[in-house]
């Protein structure tokens, strides 16, 4: 799925038309898909539709059709209120993922209902039974280190959030409750987009000497060089520079906007030094072969215990304590929602 997600922005030919400028980027792109996909007009993306843009999009890269499994996994994930077709707000939320826009909270809330939905929505019906949420409070509790809810805490808490007292509770409700519950960490990481954005516009400011409003390939060497000098390292040679450049360039016009730099400032945010790309992806992917055990896309609690334990053996060392494991969970698990990300392992 990750492939489509890169595929997806490479070959779709309204990118570079409609890259950072005016109307933004994400809204035309998305005017776009519905122009082309949305066959009936009826304003919302069906499943038909949205398997169709699927499989030109992996066919014009030769391969094969989405299978069953892959497209369900990808339509549940960005139908944020599972009404079975995607609305272009739901549409727009996948385009500003994979252009490197800032996500608005909104983004990160819907995000986190999709992986609760993945994990605990076991019969597909599209709503949490009193059942499926109970094992919902108790994992999420286990996480904190607190003891599985009793018989009159889970009632109090269905109650609070079955808002319209059906019995089930659906994404929307579950929205709210993370809203509620993860503000402070959905504040924190607004906040660190803020200061994306101004580190952005420094770096555009030093080395867009054009005023494009873009960096050339020679404007991006001269960043990547003073970075390398800043950091003691060698200048990068041609392979190495392409390979940076190839990375951030997502959708394959021959330069970086604002939103592609955004990408890279945030990455190098959290290393705070410039690694080989490739070996950092390499190395993930290896991990997430291996202690991915239920392929949720996510390392849980018990599946990244299992990983720093055999790290730690690597090393000589004992296995990680309840408080050292606490520790580094809490270390790696940076927006706080009680698994790990490919993003926050890299």
């Amino acid at each position: 799925m990750a492939k489509f997600c890169q595929n997806f922005i490479q070959d779709t030919e309204e990118v570079t038309t409609f890259r950072d400028q005016s109307p933004a980027p994400v809204e035309g792109l998305v005017m776009s898909i519905f122009d082309k996909y949305d066959f009936n007009n009826s304003g919302f993306l069906e499943k038909k539709e949205v398997m169709a843009l699927m499989n030109d999009l992996l066919a014009n890269k030769g391969e094969p059709p989405a299978t069953y499994i892959e497209f369900n996994k990808f339509f549940t994930s960005h139908d944020d209120n599972g009404d079975g077709v995607l609305s272009r707000s739901e549409v727009a939320r996948f385009v500003r993922k994979f252009l490197g826009h800032p996500q608005t909270a909104k983004d990160i809330v819907c995000e986190q209902v999709s992986k609760i939905w993945q994990q605990y929505d076991l019969d597909r019906s599209g709503y949490l039974s009193r059942m499926e949420t109970l094992r919902f409070l108790n994992d999420f509790l286990a996480s904190r280190n607190q003891p599985p809810a009793t018989k009159a805490v889970f009632n109090r808490y269905f109650n609070e959030i079955d808002v319209n007292g059906d019995g089930v509770i659906s994404r929307r409700e579950m929205a709210q409750f993370v809203l509620n519950f993860y503000r402070p960490a959905v504040q924190s990481h607004l906040e660190s987009d803020d200061m994306v954005v101004q580190m952005v516009d420094k770096i555009f400011l030093k080395y867009d000497v054009n005023r494009s409003g873009y960096l050339e390939k020679r404007e991006c060497l001269r960043l990547v060089d003073d970075i390398l000098s800043q950091k003691g390292q060698p200048l990068a040679n041609v392979a190495q520079f392409n390979r940076i450049f190839a990375e951030y360039d997502i959708n394959g016009d021959g330069v970086i906007s604002r939103g592609e730099m955004g990408r890279f400032v945030r990455k190098f945010m959290k290393t705070g030094e410039v690694l080989p790309l490739e070996q950092i992806g390499s190395t993930v992917n290896q991990i997430w072969v291996k202690y991915d055990l239920d392929r949720s896309g996510f390392l849980n609690r018990r599946e990244t215990l299992r990983f720093l334990n055999d790290f730690l053996v690597n090393k000589g060392q004992a296995p990680a304590s309840v408080t050292k494991f606490n520790k580094f969970f809490t270390e790696i698990d940076l927006n706080q929602d009680g698994y790990v990300s490919r993003t926050e392992m890299a």
